[in-house]
């Protein structure tokens, strides 16, 4: 038995794909985080995902990288030109297949283009191992609080190289 390699490609997102980024999010959320979080805290965090804070994050400026293929969004990136990943999901059934990777490679190149030496984001404990594996380097632990619960997540750099700077 072989295995078809599926394939996707990365573009720019806009505020047409809103609906798609909030069903990612949602979706990748619930099938993902239940092993570090509580069933209480994947609610609240998933509830985060609404048109109207998709809306705000387009507004903020955030550059919105899009996975997608023949069904549509599979994941997306959302990065500051200052050096800061707001987001990575992608939807469960895509997750090890290189897309997350693909898209942080996309993300790192943005904010390497416009000059940011390093990339932060904060971290779900779901999300750490693969941060590790792409190089950041953990920080500092912290806590956040959602709709009146706590989430434990990572503060998280990788020291990126500026195109041109040797």
């Amino acid at each position: 038995n072989s295995e078809r390699v599926m394939s996707y490609t990365i573009r720019a997102g806009n505020e047409s794909d809103i609906s798609s980024l909030t069903s990612v999010f949602c979706r990748s959320v619930r099938g993902t985080a239940f092993g570090e979080y509580s069933p209480a805290q994947v609610d609240a965090w998933a509830g985060r995902g609404t048109m109207e804070r998709f809306g705000e994050l387009f507004a903020s400026g955030l550059q919105f990288w899009l996975a997608e293929n023949e069904s549509g969004v599979i994941g997306y990136a959302a990065v500051a030109s200052h050096g800061y990943l707001h987001s990575l999901f992608v939807l469960p059934e895509w997750q090890r297949k290189g897309v997350a990777t693909g898209l942080l490679k996309r993300s790192v190149g943005f904010a390497a283009e416009a000059g940011a030496g390093r990339l932060g984001s904060e971290v779900s404990l779901t999300a750490e191992p693969f941060f590790l594996h792409a190089g950041f380097v953990r920080e500092r632990e912290q806590n956040v609080l959602v709709d009146g619960l706590y989430l434990k997540s990572l503060v998280m750099g990788l020291e990126i190289k500026i195109p041109g700077s040797g």
